[in-house]
């Protein structure tokens, strides 16, 4: 399972002066970005997770001078994790790392990196891969005609 949430959806919600840009080599066609700050500007995603439990989660990234060392707060079961991600020339997909999960969690990045690196710093899309084993599931129903009672026999794979 995988799920990919932009900048633009309803559950984003943005502090701070952030411009919007949409270019073609932005997911989707557009982001947010802002210069380099104290930290009192930032981006967060609010997510419902419909199957709590493992995730690795992902950013993706313009082919230019963002931080080497951007914030990113990941919210998990445990507590916030807060992690570096180097966007300076880096373009694509970019890992925050795996993650186990609630129902509820969010993902926040600010305008602070501590690196001379780069200017800006760049919100577009945040892809969530669930981590955790699939099955398949087979069988069959039998009916018995006369109190529709019903036999089942279900395998996991």
């Amino acid at each position: 399972m995988v799920f990919i949430y932009e900048d633009n959806n309803d559950s984003v919600q943005v502090v701070g002066t952030w411009k919007s840009v949409n270019y073609d080599d932005c997911h989707a066609g557009s982001a947010l970005y802002t210069r380099k700050g104290d930290g009192s500007a930032w981006v967060k995603w609010t997510v419902d997770i419909e199957y709590p439990g493992m995730y690795q989660i992902e950013t993706y990234f313009r082919n230019y001078k963002y931080g080497k060392d951007t914030h990113w707060t990941v919210n998990t079961v445990d507590s916030d994790t807060t992690v570096y991600v180097d966007g300076y020339y880096n373009p694509g997909w970019q890992p925050l790392g795996e993650f186990n999960l609630s129902t509820k969690t969010y993902v926040c990045v600010t305008d602070y990196f501590e690196s001379d690196s780069g200017d800006y710093v760049y919100a577009d899309a945040i892809r969530f891969t669930s981590m955790m084993p699939l099955y398949s599931i087979s069988g069959s129903v039998e009916l018995d005609g006369e109190n529709q009672m019903a036999d089942a026999l279900i395998t996991l794979t």
